[in-house]
């Protein structure tokens, strides 16, 4: 999920604090303990490039379209 954030110029999201982002999982937990990350509201990236999206304050960009990886 953080590569696909990444690819399309999204740094609108965390993953603890849950910021536009699901986690689901199937109802047979015994098989797949593990959730599914679902990213969702990509206003803000930069594939999408809307004319009110600005870069989280704390990150180097200077607009969207410029890529920033925030996974580990």
């Amino acid at each position: 999920m953080a590569i696909f954030e990444f690819m399309i110029g999204n740094t609108d999201w965390a993953v603890p604090i849950f910021h536009n982002i699901k986690l689901i999982k199937k109802l047979d937990s015994l098989s797949s303990p593990i959730p599914f990350v679902v990213p969702y509201d990509f206003d803000d990236a930069g594939a999408v490039n809307t004319s009110y999206a600005i870069p989280f304050e704390e990150l180097p960009n200077k607009h969207v379209t410029e890529r920033y990886y925030l996974g580990f």
